[in-house]
């Protein structure tokens, strides 16, 4: 299971992600398509450990392996 929950990423001024929410069940198969520069590559990056959103939770089976929210 694959839960990600209010995710945003930014790169410098560049906005990346905002607000992203995904959720892939065990045994789902789940594609990422759009063009490019919308953030396909950034959301397998963030899902895989290799970078980290700016702020948002990411769950991977059940386990809490980022989570930062911005206080308001």
């Amino acid at each position: 299971m694959i839960e990600l929950e209010s995710i945003r990423k930014s790169y410098g001024r560049h906005l990346v992600l905002n607000n992203l929410s995904l959720n892939v069940s065990k045994h789902e198969v789940a594609v990422l398509l759009g063009p490019n520069g919308v953030g396909k590559t950034t959301t397998l990056n963030i899902i895989a450990g290799i970078i980290n959103p700016d702020y948002g939770r990411v769950v991977i089976d059940n386990k809490i392996v980022f989570e930062k929210w911005i206080l308001k």
